[in-house]
């Protein structure tokens, strides 16, 4: 027993030493593997990357060895924490059972707090309790930190009030997210409306903004959508919702027709129109409550203008200034758009004046009643005014006081018929001329003038 014990110390002193060091993720344990050259057993020691002053921890030191899963496979371990021994040492024996061999510690620091190396070390046999020997050293870095974690705090989440918009508005509305984080973290947010993703992850600004632009977004339906704001500090996820309701669209009604006519000539309705929901467009034309004429489009979805078709009023509308409506009703919403049409007359009337008669007799000096049919007419189809003047060829005749007396007299002008009745002198001893002049004037204030001359008939003088 002695001379195996000194052939041990002997291929122990002859031994080879390997260190393995460990990889350390932050946030993570970090872990120290070593594997024979048979590459029949591996040795690791595993620990917290970062560990603080008053919370404990554990050390797992682990040996492994399929091919000798119930043997001895190496000796004389020992774990050290800054060189002090705190598992292990002396000549003890890696045996293991299953196929594994494992001591766990757990460990607790106090006081100052300094960084700390692990090390796990071991005196591999080879192939079990084979004749080679081979040593390995497993060390890892520990850092104390005096400051003991504290339980992350969410992030806060505010999605913004509940909006009420029209269709149209949401190329110029944005959701005005905000978000906040206590432990002062890093926060990223995104928008998302159920599963689908409104706008992709990005950070929040340093005031805390979290927007979401709609106009980057689908065209909204009408109806309710529910937004979600999505905050992350990397640790938590917290949610906020906001209710958007988006109401149809009125409609825009823009008529061209406008401007000035001569009386009598067509008149052309024209117009553009524009729904942003792309709805059936009823359109009405009209003068106070008649109606000039009517129709339907379909708006292009957008709010892309779409021209009316052309409504043709023959003959126009009467002299005057007419305002002129232009009504569209997309099935919700009726919107009125005025316009102004003037209608001119800058053509007299026309005036052909007949007379019941154009001589007077018997020269008996008396008054005899003579008719004259004005037969004017306007191209407005308005009435037309008339005024008459009568002169004489003759000075009045005086009577036996030297006063003038009137030799003629507009006796009635019948607007409406256009008769006028005239009271005209005969002649006795000279004979002489009445001219009548009438002047036919229309509504525009255009008028003509047309004369009818009626002669008074003397008898011949005797020789």
């Amino acid at each position: 027993m002695k001379k195996a014990i000194l052939i041990l110390l002997v291929i122990l002193a002859l031994s080879i030493t390997q260190r393995a060091f460990a990889v350390c993720t932050p946030g993570s344990n970090w872990t120290a593997v070593w594997t024979d050259s048979f590459l029949q057993t591996t040795y690791s020691i595993e620990a917290p990357c970062k560990v603080y002053i008053g919370i404990p921890f554990t050390i797992t030191a682990t040996v492994t060895d399929s091919v000798y899963p119930n043997n001895n496979v190496g000796f004389g371990w020992t774990i050290k924490d800054n060189s002090a021994v705190i598992a292990g040492g002396g000549f003890n024996w890696i045996t293991t059972a299953g196929g594994q061999w494992q001591k766990v510690l757990t460990q607790t620091y106090t006081g100052t707090p300094i960084d700390h190396v692990l090390e796990f070390q071991f005196s591999d046999m080879g192939q079990g309790s084979g004749a080679h020997l081979w040593a390995a050293n497993l060390i890892g870095d520990l850092t104390v930190d005096p400051f003991p974690p504290t339980a992350n705090t969410p992030p806060q989440a505010e999605a913004g009030s509940d909006l009420l918009m029209a269709s149209s508005d949401q190329n110029s509305t944005s959701l005005h997210g905000t978000a906040s984080d206590a432990d002062g973290d890093t926060l990223t947010y995104r928008w998302l409306e159920g599963a689908v993703e409104l706008q992709a992850s990005r950070q929040v600004d340093a005031a805390g903004n979290a927007p979401c632009d709609l106009a980057a977004a689908p065209r909204l339906s009408t109806g309710s959508h529910t937004f979600t704001l999505e905050v992350s500090d990397g640790s938590a996820t917290v949610t906020d919702n906001v209710v958007v309701s988006v109401e149809n669209s009125r409609p825009l009604a823009a008529p061209s027709v406008s401007g000035t006519f001569p009386v009598n000539e067509d008149i052309s309705l024209t117009g553009t129109v524009a729904d942003y929901d792309g709805d059936v467009l009823a359109y009405r034309w009209l003068e106070g409550s008649t109606v000039l004429a009517q129709g339907s489009v379909i708006a292009p979805a957008g709010g892309t203008p779409v021209q009316l078709p052309a409504q043709v009023l023959f003959s126009g509308l009467p002299v005057g200034s007419h305002t002129i409506t232009l009504e569209l009703n997309d099935g919700i919403n009726t919107v009125v758009a005025e316009t102004i049409v003037t209608v001119i007359d800058t053509v007299a009337p026309t005036l052909a004046p007949s007379s019941s008669t154009t001589i007077l007799w018997p020269p008996n000096g008396k008054m005899t009643h003579v008719t004259i049919n004005a037969n004017a007419h306007d191209n407005s189809g308005g009435q037309v005014m008339l005024s008459v003047m009568v002169t004489s060829s003759q000075p009045p005749r005086m009577d036996k006081r030297g006063r003038g007396t009137s030799d003629y007299s507009v006796l009635t002008i019948n607007q409406t018929t256009g008769v006028i009745v005239l009271a005209l002198r005969n002649a006795q001893e000279k004979e002489l001329t009445y001219t009548v002049a009438i002047t036919a004037t229309d509504a525009s204030g255009n008028s003509s003038v047309a004369t009818v001359s009626i002669k008074a008939g003397a008898l011949a003088k005797r020789h």
